[in-house]
């Protein structure tokens, strides 16, 4: 990858292009050149006036990274080759300074666009950006698959859905996915998102599952040893190993599940996925995917997912599960991260109490389950899946006779002779 960047940040206005572009900036740690392929449109004074071998001059630019807006796309009315109709003329000389080159979509629900045009915009020049955000519209000028058809192959360009998203979250994307050379999942249609969060709230219920099983069989065990009188002074070694093999693979299970690392499913991550597209989880979607004598029961459940009787759910509903989460998970975290995961030399995090652990499990099971009533009304009854077998069978019967010598096995220092 080139030490030069740039990146191209494309969207309606009103979308957060400049507020994204003045965090990646804030962030990024290199000499900035903001440039507008928009410069002038609509006012008199259009990039295109002049010299067309230096329209795109200021790219020439010797900055470490160049940030470029490209909102307006073409005027109406106008027929020369502007920024939106030929990409490849101002793709060119970027390509010829060796730099490397991220395109970003910053794609809103376009009513979100609107409603901040109407707030943000002079009311007499309101109907002129309102009508260049629906060329963001599919099958317009500036939507993705017409630009990237007008672009070539040579260059991909990223969707990025950032409703209900802050700048700041956004910029951070961005750069991740320039230095890792990574693409940043694609705007996917509504439908196309559901199943892909049904598979994921599946594959997290199997993590789930799996903590509460290992929670209920120690608890079981813990009961059996602590109750039977036979066990000498010396089984505290036993006991001490259980509640080892316990305390870390419950507290490095719940540390996976607040994970916030891009890289990572969790439930904190399918909390954000959730957030971003929240205005689209709406109640006639929700009502509707019911038989029509079930409705008015799933529109009183809608209503009890959202704490509201709003037509949808909104992102401040969604970021309340997300804080919820983070705080009942939190010493477990920051024990997993200190002292688990990492020796760190200025660990701070106390061990959780065994009461901390298990109500991480709990509320982590709640949240699962909100997030599954979100798209079906389903639910689970218990966290605790049971168990077929009469696994307690094993405790009745003697480990080891009286006089009986453990089994033999593979001493480490076995291996250590051998050279491993």
């Amino acid at each position: 990858m080139s030490d030069k960047l740039a990146i191209i940040l494309r969207g309606p206005p009103c979308g957060g292009k400049s507020t994204v572009g003045c965090e990646i900036a804030r962030r990024i740690g290199a000499t900035v050149r903001f440039i507008s392929l928009d410069e002038g449109w609509g006012r008199g004074q259009l990039r295109h006036v002049g010299d067309d071998a230096r329209r795109y001059a200021d790219l020439e630019s010797e900055a470490d990274v160049l940030i470029i807006e490209l909102g307006f796309g073409e005027p109406e009315g106008e027929e020369f080759s502007g920024a939106t109709k030929s990409p490849g003329a101002w793709l060119r000389p970027l390509r010829d300074s060796s730099r490397t080159i991220g395109i970003f979509l910053l794609q809103f629900l376009i009513d979100v666009t609107l409603l901040r045009i109407a707030r943000d915009r002079a009311p007499n020049s309101r109907d002129y950006y309102s009508a260049t955000a629906r060329r963001y519209e599919p099958g317009r000028l500036c939507e993705h698959a017409t630009f990237k058809e007008r672009m070539g192959s040579d260059y991909d360009e990223v969707v990025l859905d950032t409703s209900g998203e802050p700048a700041s979250k956004t910029a951070l994307r961005i750069i991740d996915a320039i230095r890792r050379g990574r693409p940043i999942e694609p705007v996917t249609s509504f439908g196309d998102f559901i199943s892909e969060l049904n598979r994921d709230l599946a594959m997290l219920w199997n993590s789930i599952l799996e903590l509460t099983s290992i929670d209920d069989v120690y608890w079981q065990v813990r009961a059996i040893v602590d109750a039977n009188s036979r066990f000498e002074p010396d089984g505290l070694i036993f006991q001490d190993w259980m509640r080892d093999c316990y305390a870390y693979s419950v507290a490095v299970g719940i540390r996976r599940l607040a994970d916030t690392d891009a890289r990572t499913m969790s439930l904190h991550r399918l909390l954000g996925k959730v957030k971003r597209r929240a205005q689209e989880f709406t109640r006639s979607w929700y009502t509707g995917l019911h038989e029509p004598v079930q409705r008015e029961s799933a529109n009183a459940y809608f209503t009890s997912q959202i704490k509201n009787k709003a037509d949808a759910l909104s992102t401040s509903v969604v970021k309340r599960k997300q804080d919820e989460l983070r705080a009942s998970l939190r010493s477990v975290s920051n024990y997993v991260d200190q002292h688990v995961a990492h020796l760190d030399v200025n660990a701070s995090a106390r061990a959780p109490t065994y009461d901390e652990v298990r109500a991480s499990l709990v509320s982590a099971f709640r949240v699962h389950q909100w997030l599954r009533g979100l798209i079906d009304a389903s639910s689970a009854v218990s966290p605790v899946a049971t168990i077929q077998c009469n696994w307690l069978r094993n405790f009745r019967i003697p480990w080891l006779g009286e006089r009986e010598s453990p089994p033999g096995y593979v001493h480490l220092d076995e291996l250590l002779r051998r050279g491993m």
